[in-house]
């Protein structure tokens, strides 16, 4: 079947014909999204099934639809060979050495998904999963594995339950990854220390999800489980949702129990919604113990929706300006009634990290004046390795002058390649707040991709993107307009945009929703778009067209 398409498509191409966009969807789907860069279209139109190929009958083209498709092909036809080969060697107990590459170790995946409506016996289940990867002992020394990962949900227990079935997983001695679901349960006294004294028993884990949201565990269940957990000494990757007690905060326990993970290099937590009623303490105390862990280069801290007004004036600093060897830090703390003044201590705490190159932060809905905004950015220039920024700004802007400035300042991180951006203003002149950012942004000559998301504003395009062609650098770009409404006028920047960007390689423009464009104009469109002759990745979001031809 698959052969079938490809010579289809490549006599059509010769012809200079149409495609049908099932086929152009079938194609990108099972070729070139898997492999390589790809052109990658959304398609949606209630009056055609056609798409015009002139616009992209180009050596790319035929590159990406017929060379790499054929390619692909031959490498999944070896690949298949190959496993029947070794299968078969395996069944044989003839497995050698010389012929154990990366690629045929075996990552042995135990997954088990339970409700409370329909569930197998998990022991048939593991007794068949190990008769299928372990048919004989010699897959069973470490050299014929890689790595083994389990995979188990439950909800809507109580965890006797689900201590018994887990004890099963127990005759895996090489587990490294281990993924338990377990939100919605019902922990009893002393069942979080159960459940964490059974997680350390396995010696060789590397990489641990763990989500008891949800849960009605309490804070000295949860400071048991955390401190079983700080007994896994190879773990080096942890990934911990749990909701947060409203009486009684952890972050110490987290930096005290977690610092002992001296091979930790990425950490996610997430503290889910349940507002806090009281003090939350020493909070420094997190990052003090978390700077014991030399090799942590990642840190994911979720936090949002935790705090009532009254503690507005929360002491939540971190403590992050003790770690040292952080990389890449993401930090979500939206709606949680925060002032500006706490805001620009935490980002001072960061900008201390002087190994940061990714930074994340999200502050949506906090008590966040105008002309904290520069301070932030200010604060953020002085991390001299800084290579990626995202920022949420929505709902924050009130008076777009108060922005003017921030591109000259984050262009002092002269690595920075990487700018997203989430903005959703109070601002009634739309037209000068794109124009304030495109000038901004095009200051910052080291961009490489620019990300930005408007929501349910009237942005002109044109005043967005006018000065664009200034970023020699600039290869990707993608705008996300949200439900705007987004007429002909207001997009006809994009011709200029296209003209002016030598280097552009990758374009996505999503929810462009006007359902009146007309067909001369759509033209122009398509024009335009055909002389990016490096874009090898597009990515338009074509909803309510009539029609749109590319030519």
């Amino acid at each position: 079947m698959k052969e079938v398409i490809i010579n289809n498509i490549q006599k059509q191409i010769e012809a200079n014909s149409v495609i049908k966009a099932e086929e152009i969807s079938l194609i990108l789907e099972i070729f070139i999204k898997k492999y390589i860069n790809y052109i990658y279209l959304e398609y949606e139109s209630s009056q055609t099934d056609s798409f015009c190929l002139k616009a992209f009958n180009t050596e790319i083209l035929q590159n990406v639809y017929l060379k790499f498709s054929l390619l692909i092909l031959k490498q999944e036809k070896e690949r298949e060979q190959k496993k029947e080969i070794i299968l078969k060697l395996i069944q044989q107990n003839q497995l050698e050495d010389q012929i154990l590459t990366k690629d045929t170790l075996y990552d042995v995946t135990i997954e088990e998904t339970i409700d409370n409506q329909n569930y197998p016996d998990l022991s048939q289940r593991i007794k068949a999963e190990k008769k299928t990867f372990y048919s004989n002992e010699v897959i069973n020394e470490t050299k014929y594995v890689r790595q083994v990962t389990a995979i188990y949900q439950r909800r809507a227990f109580n965890m006797e339950i689900i201590l018994n079935e887990l004890n099963l997983l127990e005759n895996h001695p090489y587990l490294k990854k281990l993924n338990l679901n377990l939100n919605n349960n019902e922990f009893f006294e002393g069942e979080g220390a159960l459940l964490g004294s059974w997680i350390s028993k396995f010696s060789y884990l590397e990489n641990l999800e763990l989500d008891i949201d949800s849960c009605n565990i309490q804070t000295d269940q949860l400071i048991q489980l955390l401190d079983s957990i700080s007994n896994c000494n190879n773990l080096k990757k942890l990934d911990f949702t749990y909701r947060m007690n409203k009486n009684e905060p952890i972050f110490k326990e987290i930096g005290t129990y977690l610092g002992k993970l001296h091979l930790l290099e990425y950490l996610s937590i997430n503290q889910s919604l349940n507002k806090l009623q009281q003090s939350i303490g020493d909070s420094s105390l997190f990052g003090q113990g978390l700077a014991n862990c030399k090799n942590l280069k990642e840190l994911s801290f979720n936090s949002s929706f935790c705090f009532y007004q009254s503690l507005t004036q929360q002491n939540l600093i971190l403590g992050l300006n003790n770690l040292k060897s952080i990389q890449k830090l993401h930090l979500d703390i939206k709606q949680n009634k925060l002032s500006s003044d706490l805001l620009i201590k935490i980002v001072q705490e960061i900008s201390c990290c002087s190994q940061i190159e990714d930074l994340s932060l999200s502050f949506i809905d906090n008590q966040i004046e105008d002309d904290t905004v520069l301070k932030l950015f200010k604060e953020v220039s002085k991390l001299q390795l800084l290579k990626r920024f995202s920022i949420d700004f929505m709902n924050i802007i009130t008076d777009y002058s108060k922005l003017i400035g921030f591109g000259e300042t984050l262009s002092l991180c002269s690595q920075l390649s990487y700018l997203q951006m989430n903005i959703q203003s109070q601002i009634e002149s739309q037209n000068e707040l794109s124009e304030v950012i495109g000038n901004e942004i095009s200051q910052i000559k080291s961009l490489k991709t620019i990300e930005i998301k408007f929501g349910y504003e009237r942005i002109n395009f044109q005043n967005l993107c006018k000065n664009w062609g200034l970023l020699q650098n600039l290869e990707d770009i993608s705008i996300d307009f949200d439900k705007i409404y987004l007429s002909y006028e207001r997009a006809q920047g994009l011709d200029k945009l296209l003209a002016q960007i030598k280097n552009l390689k990758s374009l996505s423009i999503t929810s462009i929703n006007e359902e009146n464009y007309e067909i001369k104009k759509s033209k122009l469109f398509g024009k335009y778009l055909s002389k990016c002759l490096n874009l090898i990745d597009l990515k338009l979001s074509l909803r309510y067209f009539n029609q749109l031809i590319l030519k």
